[in-house]
């Protein structure tokens, strides 16, 4: 992630004297600028982790690419409720300090992609 938001700076800077962007430069900004929203929260009002893999997953995985940066912060929200209500045994696992597996990603998926076409 530390990569991904260094390259995105890059590219930002990059782009300020730039009028012709590729299609794969415009994905990167827009990830970028959906990590970097993200990664935003309320002071003294920390993520527990399964909120923090779950978004950033999100994130990662271009969930967050059509929605409005300034609607970052109600979408979360939303994410985390549906989240905590659809997949406790993964939230519990996940705040124990447990890995995600291969069946977890794909259940991720399928939820986020759930609650996406519920908003």
């Amino acid at each position: 992630m530390r990569l991904d938001l260094a390259q995105y700076r890059e590219l930002e800077a990059f782009a300020q004297f730039a009028s012709d962007l590729d299609d794969t430069t415009k994905r990167q900004l827009v990830r970028g600028q959906k990590l970097t929203e993200v990664l935003k929260q309320p002071q003294y009002k920390p993520l527990s982790v399964a909120r923090q893999v779950s978004i950033l997953f999100a994130a990662n995985e271009g969930f967050l690419d059509e929605i409005d940066n300034k609607k970052i912060s109600e979408y979360k929200q939303g994410w985390f409720e549906h989240f905590e209500a659809n997949m406790p045994e993964l939230v519990q696992r996940l705040n124990s300090g447990s890995n995600l597996e291969d069946s977890d990603v794909e259940g991720l998926r399928k939820e986020l992609e759930k609650y996406g076409e519920s908003i």
